[in-house]
């Protein structure tokens, strides 16, 4: 759950592009601290915001405009000025501030004196709109002639290339493209340059030189004499300019140029945004879900059942459900935002899309950041499964615990592209799975557990805010599918939630703005110039589309049965007196894999085997269990079977009637499920019952069914040695006694707790049952859910 802040690597696409007509901040607001004077808008818009004026030699600009690709455009701003050959001191100690407002610029005056020196030495700050003005003005009190040097250097700092150049006095700096064009003026200085270094910048001594490297410092000198008594001028003048086709009308990172032509990588590769649902007009999230795979999985336990790591092996799904995904894709519709999902063959809502890059992803691990640091991971998940495509697309990973020491269930880097979701023993329900999706996908989009960032130093900083109802708070994750659309002020009764083992609810005063108004979706990697605008016209294989949406409609149906299976009998040859063998056939119903334990108990014994089956849609999903029997007298032999799924729940119960050659009568061998079929009667005596079970059904085997054709694009098909899921003896087991079941530990929320539909009719068949029962014992125990850190 902890949020890792980027900041260094997400300065990497710090540069914007703004709209045509620009504005002032509503209000700004300027502080004068002991070193520093900073000017803060209460908005970001297309004008300079956060600016801090140092007393001494640097300060800093920071321009956003949201209605462009590159976020914010940050500058260092370098004032340095020598009188008869020494330096002039300027710190906060020695600095006279005063503050104005000239219409809607914001006018910030420093002045600065040295008597030994003889020289008075002003600064005037002038910020309006997407103008910043800087003017200087030097006096020599000495009372005798002397000389000066001033320079003002201005630092774009990126790691962008930039390429400048010089007409009519002013240079124009900025990147190849999707960016901004810095206009800056160095008035009347005697020289003047743009280079890729400090002080490559004069070395020419020339006016108006460009370095063909780059152009990332820009300055300005002023070098003369000044009589006694005489005051000097010196101005800078910065002007911050959208390059075409960077606009991006609404805010999202992606240039309206790709949004309504598509984008092609450097490499080639194409993405075709306007195709696949992306709007100019309405914020666009696109997701890539990916996930690992089971530990069975990853032994290839499927080929190869025999190891002996197999057994015990992990066969926990760790993709998120198609309605899960669902429900965030109507969550963020319902706010006026599309989120595009490619969770791989899974599931995708984006149209047009043939090359899916979602789903399964690397090798089962307990641990995900075992040894790594978190961030650094998240990092080059963003490298390794975007690459490039991290321009358009965040990355969601889902695994088990992050490592031995914590059960939280995710982590995030604020800001930027990536998240990990810890789905391990303890995430015990969808909702919160989902919710926990949400929590740390809101991470990437700007919100903390207090609020968006961009409020961060006017919100308490605090995870336990009792009035601020969203997911990102500690308090509601659980409980809470929402961010939060209004408000959230102090006051009142603290909730119950606040009384929860390990709150930490904040009493004090507070407001927290409305997250989905201040989403900060242009962040990280969003938005990097890493292609050109326009794809060629490529044509979508309406087959190969129509197959993909059909797995994806099949497997959400699936979806609907996880951990249940259909059990049939495929063939029996009992006669009465001597040794047979039932044949079953389980059928995986769900969507995953799961492991399942199949009980069968006969007049005369019981016994159980475990058995993996992987998802319905996949070729591996059925088994076939034979299990010799020794049949009784009767006509009918009644076979009772149980078949509990990994989370200890029933997935099938039933009843079936066998066909025993010497007896009189006959009966389909379906499931009877309360039917009429005559069953052989159950009732024994101790002694009779005890004699049965001495010769009950003992190693039943387990083979692979038949090979299915695994539909298109679904898991690959296997041959049928390689589908076999295990060639071990089922053992037979004593009479399980009834177990009380324990309490279910709870979290936030109620776990899940739903039962499979269409179970047999109890009623009918509970007399004959009443026996079995006694043999099988009760409900398999509920599965404790630890508390979440």
């Amino acid at each position: 759950m902890n949020a890792i802040a980027r900041k260094a690597l997400a300065a990497t696409c710090a540069l914007a592009v703004m709209v045509p007509a620009f504005r002032v901040p509503a209000e700004a607001k300027v502080v004068d601290d002991p070193s520093v004077v900073t000017v803060t808008a209460d908005e970001v818009g297309p004008f300079f915001h956060n600016v801090e004026l140092d007393k001494g030699r640097i300060s800093s600009f920071k321009f956003t405009d949201p209605a462009s690709v590159g976020g914010t455009q940050d500058s260092s701003f370098y004032i340095d000025f020598r009188f008869g050959g020494q330096k002039l001191e300027m710190s906060g100690a020695n600095t006279k501030v005063q503050t104005r407002k000239d219409g809607k610029a914001d006018v910030i005056t420093m002045r600065n004196e040295d008597r030994n020196l003889g020289v008075q030495f002003t600064r005037e700050f002038r910020l309006d709109g997407n103008t910043a003005t800087v003017r200087t003005e030097i006096t020599n009190t000495s009372g005798s002639d002397s000389y000066y040097q001033l320079d003002m250097t201005n630092q774009i700092n990126t790691a962008r290339e930039l390429q400048g150049s010089y007409e009519d006095g002013r240079f124009t700096v900025g990147p190849e493209s999707l960016g901004y064009d810095t206009e800056i003026s160095f008035d009347g200085a005697t020289y003047s340059g743009a280079a890729s270094s400090f002080n490559g910048t004069t070395n020419p001594d020339e006016v108006g030189f460009v370095d063909e490297s780059g152009a990332q410092f820009q300055r300005g000198r002023w070098f003369d004499d000044i009589a006694a008594g005489q005051t000097v001028v010196a101005e800078t003048t910065m002007t911050m300019r959208t390059q075409d086709g960077a606009e991006d009308t609404d805010g999202d990172g992606l240039a309206n140029a790709w949004e309504e032509q598509g984008l092609t990588l450097h490499d080639g590769t194409e993405l075709p945004l306007n195709a696949w649902g992306a709007d100019p007009n309405r914020p666009d999230i696109f997701l890539q879900m990916n996930w690992m795979p089971s530990e069975y999985e990853s032994l290839g336990c499927f080929d190869n059942p025999q190891q002996a790591a197999c057994a015990d092996a992990n066969t926990k799904s760790y993709r998120p459900s198609n309605d899960m995904l669902q429900q965030l894709v109507d969550l963020f519709a319902d706010h006026d935002v599309n989120l595009h999902i490619d969770a791989g063959e899974s599931y995708t809502n984006i149209p047009n899309y043939s090359e899916r890059h979602g789903g399964v992803y690397g090798d089962y691990t307990k641990y995900y950041f075992q040894n790594e640091p978190q961030g650094i991971k998240l990092m080059d998940n963003i490298d390794e499964m975007l690459g490039d495509r991290s321009a358009v697309f965040r990355s969601g990973m889902v695994g088990d615990q992050m490592d031995p020491s914590t059960y939280s269930v995710g982590v995030s880097t604020v800001g930027d592209n990536a998240f990990y979701v810890a789905n391990h023993d303890r995430m015990t329900t969808d909702e919160q799975f989902r919710n926990t999706i949400l929590h740390e996908l809101g991470h990437t989009l700007g919100l903390d557990h207090n609020g968006s960032t961009k409020f961060a130093n006017q919100v308490p900083d605090s995870d336990y805010l009792p009035n601020y109802y969203s997911v990102m708070n500690y308090l509601y994750q659980f409980s809470h599918f929402d961010y939060s659309d209004h408000e959230s002020v102090s006051g009142g009764e603290l909730p119950q939630e606040c009384y929860n083992p390990g709150a930490n609810c904040y009493t004090g005063d507070y407001r927290v703005p409305a997250d989905w108004d201040n989403l900060i979706i242009n962040t990280g990697h969003i938005g990097k110039p890493v292609g050109t605008a326009g794809v060629k016209s490529t044509k979508v294989d309406a087959a190969a589309a129509k197959t993909a949406a059909k797995y994806q409609q099949d497997l959400t149906k699936a979806e609907k049965n996880e951990g249940t299976v259909d059990v049939e009998v495929a063939s029996s040859n009992l006669e009465a007196g001597k040794a047979g063998k039932v044949t079953l056939k389980v059928n995986n119903r769900g969507a995953d894999l799961n492991r399942y334990t199949v009980q069968v108990v006969t007049p005369h014994g019981d016994a159980s085997k475990d058995i993996v089956l992987d998802g319905a849609l996949t070729d591996r999903d059925e088994a076939t269990v034979t299990v010799p029997v020794t049949a009784g007298d009767a006509a009918i032999m009644p076979l009772d079977v149980k078949v509990t799924n990994q989370n200890g729940e029933t997935a099938f119960e039933d009843r079936f009637a066998v066909d025993v050659k010497a007896g009189k009568a006959s009966a389909n061998p379906a499931a009877m499920a309360g039917a009429t079929n005559a069953p052989a009667k159950t009732t024994k005596t101790a002694k009779s019952q005890e004699a049965a079970t001495e010769t009950a059904t003992a190693n039943p085997t387990v083979e692979a069914a038949p090979s299915k054709a695994a539909p298109a694009k679904s898991a690959p098909a296997k041959s049928k040695e390689s589908t076999k899921n295990d060639d071990g003896a089922m053992t037979t087991v004593a009479s399980p006694k009834t177990q009380d079941q324990p309490e279910k530990k709870e979290l936030h929320t109620a776990s899940d707790d739903s039962r499979t539909e269409g179970g047999p009719n109890i009623a009918a068949i509970i007399v004959p049952i009443i026996a079995i029962l006694a043999i099988i014992g009760g409900a398999a125990a509920a599965l404790g859910s630890g508390v979440l850190g």
